[in-house]
């Protein structure tokens, strides 16, 4: 995946999964599977993939592969 926000127009939620990513990606060189970001934002698996998806629609995180 690759990020190219500008955070101070993001909700909350899209923000807390920002940050996340970024950390996760800087600490372990991949992005989390889907069940690390649900339990980090508290988030059923729907409402992740949604955010996901929502970064997707503004272009803003694209996926590689088979993701």
């Amino acid at each position: 995946m690759t990020l190219e926000i500008h955070d101070q127009y993001l909700p909350e939620k899209q923000l807390q999964l920002l940050q996340f990513l970024r950390e996760f990606y800087q600490k372990n060189g991949a992005m989390p599977r889907l069940n690390a970001i649900t339990e980090e934002l508290g988030a059923s698996n729907k409402a992740a993939l949604d955010l996901i998806d929502a970064f997707e629609k503004k272009g803003r995180l694209r996926r590689d592969g088979d993701v």
